[in-house]
């Protein structure tokens, strides 16, 4: 039986539009946007440390999660329920795409309980935090590991992995379900079909 929709739940548009009136007000206390930049910045985003340590990336998520997600959707008078959709609003570049498909495979394979498919309209807070966690952790790796990298006879696989670590991170990594991964062919399959048509936009836009 499909999990009825909560009565407070937000149409996507205004809940876009109020976060859009949020980000924009003069008494947000820190850049909300998580860019996924791989490389370090002077911004204080979350992503800026993202090539330090795991336990220092989790620490900058938490702070991003408690003070940008939480405190927005506080203050636009969002669910706990729509927490998941407020952070992936303020993702950006390709990391917010990996995340929309992510969210996609998680609502048709959420189960109850009892294995039984839980028809869920919204993505679970804490198997957010925790799945989003291992993506960004697992690009970082995929940069450091790639960095040093001469396969020269995978040397395509190997640029698109550089070009797109957010993609590559989720083509290998399952969904967090209820506090575990759960491999889902579906879910890689996805992500590497988004990841092709993202290189192939890029060429396209150079090639111009």
């Amino acid at each position: 039986m499909a999990n009825p929709t909560p009565s407070n739940f937000l149409p996507q548009a205004e809940l876009e539009r109020r976060l859009l009136q949020w980000a924009s007000s003069s008494y947000v206390p820190r850049y909300p946007f998580f860019d996924g930049s791989l490389t370090p910045s002077a911004s204080s985003s979350p992503a800026s440390s993202i090539i330090g340590d795991t336990t220092q990336i989790h620490g900058d998520m938490n702070r991003w999660f408690n003070s940008t997600v939480e405190l927005a959707a506080a203050d636009c008078g969002v669910a706990e329920e729509q927490y998941a959709d407020v952070a992936i609003y303020f993702l950006r570049g390709d990391l917010q795409e990996v995340m929309r498909v992510r969210r996609e495979v998680y609502l048709k394979h959420a189960y109850d309980s009892d294995k039984v498919p839980s028809g869920r309209r919204f993505w679970v807070w804490k198997d957010f935090k925790e799945d989003l966690k291992r993506v960004v952790v697992g690009a970082a790796k995929i940069i450091t590991s790639s960095a040093g990298s001469n396969m020269a006879s995978d040397a395509i696989d190997l640029l698109m992995r550089r070009a797109h670590p957010y993609f590559a991170s989720s083509v290998t990594l399952g969904l967090i379900i209820g506090g575990t991964a759960v491999l889902l062919p579906a879910l890689g399959i996805m992500t590497w079909d988004r990841m092709k048509a993202a290189q192939q936009q890029r060429v396209g836009a150079t090639s111009v």
